[in-house]
């Protein structure tokens, strides 16, 4: 993807005018010779592609609406193709997470960021389940999650995936109501607020 546009990418919002169609062309061809770029093994600069992530991972308040749409399907495609080289970078996943869960809410991109959140979870390097998003960014995270599951027409893998999803909250549950355990935990305020915090959204 060419940074001739780069300068714009940092600050502009989907409402403005760019080329949206000539970005997505190149966003195409990125993920149409991703095999041969991946099996050549040289380095490439992802910088444009996060700084558009960047500027697409705050929702518009009236949705997304025309070409865009497409754009974040083709920018979707692209970051599933490269999601082991992305996922590198640890600071790429909050905005990729943001922008994956927006586009999950539109039809025409759902499939294509579905897709992409799932090779970007696989991707995701040791220790990053430690680090947390803030509510706000994981309500919206979890919304697109659900959004995915409900979509699952087989029951029995739909009740298996949802609790994978909230076994983080069902330990954190049990080490509440383990009086040895909430009491140890109640002497860190920090670690006690997180667990608090994990425990309230399996009931949410």
């Amino acid at each position: 993807m060419s940074n001739n546009n780069d300068h714009n990418c940092g600050c502009a919002s989907p409402n403005l005018s760019l080329p949206w169609k000539e970005m997505e062309s190149k966003l195409f061809a990125l993920n149409a010779a991703s095999d041969v770029i991946i099996q050549d093994g040289q380095s490439f600069d992802f910088s444009a592609v996060m700084q558009l992530v960047s500027m697409l991972s705050s929702k518009p308040s009236d949705g997304l609406k025309g070409f865009i749409c497409i754009v974040y399907r083709s920018l979707a495609d692209a970051i599933g193709s490269y999601s082991k080289w992305i996922s590198t970078f640890k600071e790429n996943f909050r905005p990729l997470l943001l922008f994956l869960a927006i586009g999950i809410s539109e039809p025409l991109s759902s499939n294509a960021c579905a897709s992409a959140l799932r090779k970007v979870c696989e991707d995701a390097p040791v220790g990053l389940e430690k680090w947390h998003l803030s509510l706000e960014d994981e309500e919206e995270v979890m919304h697109a999650i659900s959004l995915v599951l409900g979509s699952v027409p087989n029951l029995e893998l739909k009740s298996n995936l949802l609790a994978r999803l909230l076994s983080s909250s069902y330990e954190a549950i049990g080490k509440l109501v383990d009086p040895e355990k909430s009491l140890s935990l109640k002497q860190n305020p920090a670690s006690y607020t997180q667990i608090l915090n994990a425990a309230s959204r399996g009931l949410h």
